[in-house]
């Protein structure tokens, strides 16, 4: 096993495993660093240093914070230097320079950053960082000394405290509570081609997700916001932009995930892991989603849909899995509401009343058909009747005289029986 790799050492209980890092710091090296005045400051002793950067390049992930790291005190360092040599520190600032120089055994990148406060702190990495001049970093490392630092051809900073690790990253200081989304630059979207959609725009989404983070339960529930369709967000998207909308969507399984936002998870929200996710829509139609908490289940009912209450920010293309281009309007959840089907009672009243009807019409049929019946039977007597008549008259018409055809009138009756 290489000797640079950590173990996983079980405790004696075996109730967790935990992280051994390779990285170890002999302290008895560092004995020999000395800050105590400016001549003292303006040298790296070249054992002690060596030996911090070479465990600084053992380390990985994860490995410093089983060390105890903890975030660099400027003040108590600078009081007690001795006390604090050697021990695991994280501090972010706006780094301010950067160089990379041949050093003894590496080449290594060194510079300096400046802490919100105002401290300047130094710092040797074996990584040279994708960052820029002015951009706020994380450096994470080992305490060396307090050193004079020469910023400027003949100006030094005396009370610089220098920090050895592995590598610099991109970071955020962390933002204030965002309270009102008019703090969010909305003006700066890009999203009427997909050229545009694709850039995520971390500085829009960011205000956005902290606002969020900070609204209170109270007013996620009293949320009350127009209901909008896709079709609107796509077409109108500068009309809906930054403002909180409500739009029904289905939920898919399997189509949400945790993610990072910004390098290693470090943004200014604090929150290093979110929820991204895809709703869908009839037609092929896709909603992405990224919140701070993940979708609640609960709300869901037979049919998937589920109300979104939710920000706004921009139209956001992505690749998926298979290459190919997708794109939708991009929301920050602040609410999720169940879509509920009719109630038992409101089912059963829509059942008498199609039983009602049915038995209405079944009634006015038979009365229809009954009525229609006695007319037809009517109408046929008084047929029958009249042909009877019209043939009787011809009959009659047909008929030879009684006297034979002579002309002679027909005798007289007889005269009545004598009742004597």
């Amino acid at each position: 096993k290489p000797p640079d790799e950590g173990a996983y050492i079980a405790a004696e209980d075996d109730s967790e495993i935990r992280r051994e890092p390779a990285a170890r710091v002999d302290f008895a090296q560092l004995e020999s660093v000395r800050d105590d005045g400016r001549n003292d400051r303006l040298i790296r002793e070249p054992d002690a240093y060596t030996h911090l950067l070479t465990e600084a390049r053992k380390l990985t992930p994860g490995d410093l914070e089983a060390l105890g790291l903890a975030p660099l005190d400027p003040e108590r360092i600078s009081a007690e230097p001795a006390l604090y040599r050697g021990q695991p520190f994280e501090v972010k600032g706006f780094l301010e320079a950067i160089e990379v120089v041949q050093g003894r055994v590496w080449e290594e990148v060194r510079g300096w950053l400046r802490t919100p406060g105002g401290r300047i702190v130094a710092f040797s990495v074996l990584r040279e960082p994708n960052v820029e001049l002015g951009q706020v970093v994380r450096l994470q490392g080992f305490f060396l000394k307090m050193f004079a630092l020469e910023t400027a051809p003949g100006t030094y900073v005396d009370d610089a405290i220098y920090i050895v690790g592995n590598r610099l990253v991109r970071s955020f200081l962390e933002m204030p509570p965002v309270e009102d989304l008019s703090a969010a630059p909305f003006d700066r979207a890009r999203d009427h081609d997909v050229p545009d959609m694709v850039e995520l725009q971390e500085e829009i989404l960011y205000p956005v997700l902290s606002y969020a983070l900070h609204l209170g339960a109270e007013e996620r529930a009293a949320l009350r916001a127009p209901e909008v369709t896709w079709r609107d967000l796509r077409r109108r998207p500068d009309e809906f932009r930054g403002r909180t909308v409500r739009i029904l969507v289905r939920h898919v399984p399997g189509l949400e995930w945790p993610r990072q936002l910004g390098p290693g998870g470090e943004n200014p929200v604090g929150v290093r892991t979110f929820t991204d996710g895809i709703f869908a829509q009839p037609g092929n139609r896709l909603i992405r989603w990224i919140g701070v908490e993940p979708f609640p289940k609960d709300v869901l009912e037979k049919t998937k849909l589920v109300y979104l209450t939710g920000v706004f920010v921009k139209n956001y293309a992505w690749e998926n899995n298979r290459g190919e281009i997708l794109n939708g309007p991009l929301l920050v959840p602040l609410r999720f509401d169940p879509f509920h089907l009719p109630k038992n009672e409101a089912i059963a009243q829509i059942g008498y009343a199609i039983a009602g009807m049915t038995l209405f019409l079944i009634v006015a049929f038979f009365v229809l058909v009954f009525r229609d019946s006695r007319k037809s039977e009517q109408f046929r007597r008084e047929f029958l009747n009249r042909k009877r008549r019209r043939l009787d008259r011809v009959l009659a018409d047909a008929a030879p005289p009684a006297d034979g055809g002579k002309g002679t009138d027909p005798p007289p009756p007889p005269p009545p029986a004598d009742e004597s």
